[in-house]
């Protein structure tokens, strides 16, 4: 039965720690299968550390309760940094870290490319600018958001007639958001 990939991480991350008490527990029953060879541990170990960022990554892109669209061009660059950096030992380790790459690359090459996930992460004060590697996304991104301030601004200095402003005044009243946006048109005008 196919799972997703995170069950086949949970599962040989649980072996590797209880690979002690299996191997113990398999020598006490003749009709065992045998265990794992010392080589065939060490590259479970390896295909574990190799996954063990992308099972982070997914944890944290998954939030439900919380917003997670800025973090996405950090932590696919983080993601792509800690593969570059994993060194392998084994021939099978290193052809599972160059599948890795080569379908990471193919799913998230343009990934800064993406307006709305570059806006929210220029936007978001702990990541801005920092983790963009195309520096013309990120720039595209800016000016985007240049040109969003604009046509608020240019929206704001629309002169309304003597009605329109009664109205807006009674509303002004009732509005929970008034005080917030009186702030945030003084904060545009400064």
């Amino acid at each position: 039965m196919e799972t997703r990939w995170n069950s086949t991480y949970e599962m040989l991350d649980r072996f590797i720690n209880l690979a002690d008490k299996i191997g113990s527990i398999l020598l006490h029953c003749p009709s065992a299968p045998p265990m794992l060879t010392s080589g065939e541990l060490q590259t479970i170990k390896e295909f574990v550390t190799l996954l063990k960022p992308f099972e982070e990554a997914t944890k944290m892109i998954c939030g439900e309760k919380y917003l997670t669209a800025s973090k996405v061009i950090p932590v696919v660059n983080t993601l792509h940094f800690k593969l570059e950096n994993c060194k392998p030992a084994s021939e099978i380790g290193e052809r599972l870290k160059k599948l890795l790459i080569e379908e990471f690359s193919k799913r998230f090459k343009d990934v800064e490319c993406v307006s709305l996930l570059a806006i929210a992460t220029i936007l978001d004060p702990r990541f801005k600018k920092l983790n963009f590697r195309n520096k013309i996304a990120c720039s595209n991104a800016v000016a985007k958001i240049y040109r969003a301030l604009k046509e608020v601004e240019i929206e704001q200095d629309i002169p309304n007639n003597n009605d329109s402003e009664n109205k807006e005044n009674v509303d002004k009243k009732n509005d929970f958001w008034a005080f917030h946006k009186n702030l945030a048109s003084e904060s545009v005008s400064r």
